[in-house]
């Protein structure tokens, strides 16, 4: 997107020096000096509708700065690799502790465990998504991993689940000779993604999936940039263009067509068939485009919390009103009006 590369120019590239090691912080933040003028930070969409290029910085700034706070993970979690697998990322431990940084406060510390397999373990890996079921098990989730992982190449994908009664929580990985040369499968963000998934469910609760597919993709696309990338503004721009720019420059959404995808006119039901019309890296790009706008304005926190609401009774609608103070409606409306303005910056 435009807005990641020519809009650095008017953006202060802020150089953090920060060591860790597991997702725990040795030092404290050092700032250079502004080399670029920042833009100001947006206090109502009425701001980044007037000045759309706040929205990425203080998305990944105040994104940054929670990282940055929170210096110790509290996830728990466990890593298995297949008998015959070498997984992409050999160093899972920082994009996990990563996004347990960046949501700290919504933490419930849920036993994970990681399972990591290439297509000749493809059966190994089901049978630990059998077990981890057990007589729960739907019919659907019996193939899940042949359908992650159909060839030694196409296994890249991820899927992450918990248990019924959230006290256990399980993240399947694909591994393949391309997923080893990706940022995405080697530095973090891919298991930044799935955990940030993990801390969705346990919000949720029995309310799972009466949210937008959009919010709970997009809030995890977001996450697992800028939790990762938390230390590096040019990285989570590099990172956020590889998500987006289709986005921008091939689908190039107007008004009409983000309004009624943010909000169907049929409205939403369980599972999220609403969404089933668009191609299905939609809800990825631009979920995560609107999360970065929520982001902006209140922190990586309040789009979290929307999961935490909808899980005490709260319809998405109502916990979006409470959470940013604009009636539903109206939030779509401008956010709509923001993400063009952002997508043609």
């Amino acid at each position: 997107m435009r807005t990641s590369k020519k809009s650095i120019t008017s953006l202060l590239l802020v150089i953090l020096t920060i060591s860790f090691l597991s997702g725990c912080a040795n030092t404290e933040p050092e700032l250079t000096a502004p080399k670029f003028e920042i833009p100001a930070e947006p206090k109502s969409f009425e701001d980044m509708l007037e000045n759309p290029n706040s929205v990425v910085y203080w998305a990944w700034k105040k994104s940054a700065d929670q990282v940055i706070k929170n210096t110790t993970s509290k996830a728990q979690f466990t890593v298995e690799v297949g008998p015959n697998t070498i997984a992409d990322n050999t160093n899972p431990d920082g994009g996990i502790n990563l996004a347990s940084r960046l949501y700290l406060d919504f933490e419930k510390q849920i036993p994970t465990k990681f399972v990591y397999f290439e297509h000749k373990d493809v059966d190994w890996a089901q049978s630990k998504v059998n077990e981890f079921h057990g007589r729960n098990i739907q019919g659907w989730q019996k193939n899940e991993a042949n359908k992650m992982c159909p060839s030694e190449d196409q296994c890249r994908g991820a899927s992450a689940m918990t248990s019924f009664d959230k006290k256990s929580a399980l993240v399947i990985v694909g591994s393949s000779p391309t997923g080893k040369t990706t940022r995405n499968n080697t530095e973090g963000p891919l298991e930044a993604h799935e955990y940030t998934h993990i801390i969705q469910d346990s919000q949720q609760g029995k309310y799972l999936g009466n949210l937008p597919r959009w919010q709970v993709e997009g809030e995890a696309t977001f996450a697992q940039n800028a939790a990762v990338y938390f230390d590096d503004y040019e990285k989570y721009l590099e990172a956020r263009e590889s998500v987006i720019g289709t986005l921008v420059y091939t689908v190039k959404p107007d008004v009409e067509w983000l309004t009624e995808f943010i909000s169907p006119k049929g409205g939403y039901t369980y599972g999220g068939a609403a969404w089933d019309k668009y191609d299905g890296a939609r809800i990825y790009d631009v979920g995560m485009a609107i999360t970065e706008v929520l982001t902006a304005l209140a922190g990586p926190s309040s789009t979290m919390q929307l999961s935490q609401l909808v899980g005490e009774g709260l319809s998405y609608e109502n916990a979006f009103t409470k959470i940013y103070g604009v009636k539903w409606d109206e939030g779509v409306r401008i956010i709509a009006q923001i993400l063009v303005k952002v997508f043609n910056s």
